[in-house]
Protein backbone atom coordinates (compact mmCIF):
# COMPACT_ATOMS: atom_id res chain seq x y z
CA UNK A 1 0.00 0.00 0.00
CA UNK A 2 1.40 3.31 -0.77
CA UNK A 3 0.98 6.96 0.63
CA UNK A 4 -0.70 9.41 -0.83
CA UNK A 5 -0.70 12.92 0.15
CA UNK A 6 -3.84 14.39 -0.69
CA UNK A 7 -3.62 18.72 -0.87
CA UNK A 8 -5.28 20.78 1.09
CA UNK A 9 -6.25 24.65 1.12
CA UNK A 10 -6.46 27.93 3.42
CA UNK A 11 -9.72 28.46 2.48
CA UNK A 12 -12.42 27.77 4.54
CA UNK A 13 -14.57 25.10 2.58
CA UNK A 14 -13.48 23.46 -0.47
CA UNK A 15 -13.42 20.46 -2.51
CA UNK A 16 -10.83 18.21 -3.51
CA UNK A 17 -10.95 14.97 -5.98
CA UNK A 18 -8.62 12.34 -5.65
CA UNK A 19 -7.77 8.98 -6.67
CA UNK A 20 -6.93 6.17 -4.37
CA UNK A 21 -6.18 2.71 -5.42
CA UNK A 22 -7.72 3.52 -8.73
CA UNK A 23 -10.71 4.64 -7.87
CA UNK A 24 -12.01 8.58 -7.42
CA UNK A 25 -13.01 9.74 -4.36
CA UNK A 26 -14.34 13.68 -3.30
CA UNK A 27 -13.40 15.08 -0.19
CA UNK A 28 -15.25 18.14 0.65
CA UNK A 29 -13.51 20.19 3.55
CA UNK A 30 -14.88 22.53 5.56
CA UNK A 31 -13.38 24.89 8.73
CA UNK A 32 -16.58 24.96 11.37
CA UNK A 33 -15.64 28.51 12.88
CA UNK A 34 -17.42 28.09 16.55
CA UNK A 35 -15.63 24.41 16.96
CA UNK A 36 -12.37 26.18 15.54
CA UNK A 37 -11.59 22.43 13.72
CA UNK A 38 -11.55 20.88 10.01
CA UNK A 39 -14.25 18.27 8.83
CA UNK A 40 -14.60 16.75 5.99
CA UNK A 41 -17.27 14.50 4.03
CA UNK A 42 -15.90 11.15 1.85
CA UNK A 43 -18.41 10.63 -1.36
CA UNK A 44 -17.84 8.67 -4.30
CA UNK A 45 -16.89 10.21 -7.86
CA UNK A 46 -20.77 10.34 -8.26
CA UNK A 47 -20.64 12.27 -5.26
CA UNK A 48 -22.71 9.72 -2.69
CA UNK A 49 -21.91 10.24 0.61
CA UNK A 50 -19.66 7.38 1.92
CA UNK A 51 -18.80 9.13 5.32
CA UNK A 52 -20.25 12.92 6.27
CA UNK A 53 -18.74 15.36 8.95
CA UNK A 54 -15.76 13.61 9.86
CA UNK A 55 -13.94 15.49 12.34
CA UNK A 56 -9.60 15.77 11.11
CA UNK A 57 -7.75 14.87 14.45
CA UNK A 58 -4.35 14.54 13.74
CA UNK A 59 -2.27 11.25 14.16
CA UNK A 60 -5.55 9.07 14.05
CA UNK A 61 -7.04 7.21 11.69
CA UNK A 62 -9.80 9.24 10.47
CA UNK A 63 -12.17 6.36 8.56
CA UNK A 64 -12.25 4.07 11.72
CA UNK A 65 -15.60 2.49 12.06
CA UNK A 66 -16.77 3.80 8.52
CA UNK A 67 -17.99 0.20 6.92
CA UNK A 68 -19.36 1.09 3.76
CA UNK A 69 -17.80 -1.16 1.42
CA UNK A 70 -17.15 1.93 -1.01
CA UNK A 71 -15.13 3.62 1.53
CA UNK A 72 -10.84 3.63 0.52
CA UNK A 73 -8.92 0.64 0.99
CA UNK A 74 -6.33 1.46 4.10
CA UNK A 75 -7.14 4.75 6.06
CA UNK A 76 -7.21 8.19 6.05
CA UNK A 77 -4.44 9.74 9.26
CA UNK A 78 -3.77 13.96 8.80
CA UNK A 79 -0.41 14.96 9.58
CA UNK A 80 1.04 18.33 10.82
CA UNK A 81 3.47 20.07 8.36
Amino acid sequence: MSTVIIPTSYELAYNERVRLSGTDFVFRFAFNTRDELWYFDLLDAQEAPIALSVRVVVGLPLLLGIVDERRPIGDIIAIES
